[in-house]
């Protein structure tokens, strides 16, 4: 892939990210199914360019990096609001005490 096919898919996929994490904050599906293939290829692809033009592509993905890590961020709140687990939550532990209060409180003492 050429600089320039390489910068385009890199804009693109920043705008495509943007756009979904706009959808994740109105509460609409924000449809980024298989983009990580998309993004792996795009800074492989950019990784593979000679040194100078790296250097170049380098803002690009920091700008990606960003926008997926502020994507991320919202996503795991939307999650965790929905009482869903996330990759950040320590599931074994509070989860294990969540579910011993709330048997507790279903049972009688009798």
């Amino acid at each position: 892939m050429h600089k320039d096919q390489v910068e385009l898919e890199l804009r693109l996929l920043i705008e495509e990210v943007t756009k979904g994490h706009e959808k994740l904050l109105a509460g609409e599906d924000f449809g980024l199914q298989g983009i990580s293939r998309r993004i792996d290829a795009a800074c492989q692809a950019a990784l593979a360019l000679p040194n100078e033009e790296v250097v170049e592509m380098h803002p690009l993905m920091q700008e990606l990096r960003t926008r997926l890590q502020d994507f991320s961020a919202h996503l795991n709140e939307a999650m965790e609001r929905a009482g869903m687990p996330t990759s950040g939550a320590q599931p074994d532990n509070a989860q294990s005490e969540d579910s011993h209060n709330s048997d507790d409180e279903g049972r009688s003492d009798g």
